[in-house]
């Protein structure tokens, strides 16, 4: 999979695919999800830590519970308002949505995308289109306003 380090330049790359504002706001919030259920393992995996360096809860967080929480979903507008409102929620709880610069903005620009058009989206086309986003890495690029954005570089929490 090529690596992209803009929404706009994958989007630009792949206009057939993305011919649609409503395509481009469900892919945008699968990559948002994904970035979430990252920072769900990671402050789980931070949390269960005590000061002896023991685990104080035997449970493992490579998996995150997010990653089953959308399969059945029926992936409507009802659905998509869900996503933005969990994602939401979620980077608060975790401590991080001041340093979630990108990830903010993605959820903006997909509820304006969402909102854009009167044009349909099948359900099986809004759901490859999120898993899509779920499995798609943007690397952004370092901008100097940006200087305390929290960083995905690391694609572990893809596979």
């Amino acid at each position: 999979m090529k690596q992209y380090t803009s929404i706009e330049e994958l989007f630009e790359d792949n206009k057939e695919l993305f011919d649609t504002d409503k395509k481009k706001a469900w892919f945008l919030i699968g990559n948002a999800y994904s970035r979430v259920m990252y920072q769900s393992k990671k402050y789980y995996e931070e949390k269960k830590a005590n000061v002896n360096g023991e685990s104080k809860n035997p449970v493992s967080y490579d998996v995150s519970y997010l990653e089953n929480g959308f399969i059945f979903k029926n992936f409507d507008y009802g659905t998509f308002m869900d996503f933005t409102t969990k994602c939401t929620e979620l980077l608060i709880k975790y401590g991080v949505y001041s340093r979630a610069g990108y990830l903010k903005a993605d959820i903006s620009q997909a509820i304006l995308l969402m909102d854009g058009q009167n044009t349909k989206t099948s359900t099986s086309e809004a759901k490859y289109m999120f898993v899509a986003g779920l499995n798609q890495f943007i690397k952004h690029k370092k901008k100097e306003d940006n200087k305390g954005d929290i960083e995905f570089e690391d694609e572990k929490h893809r596979k």
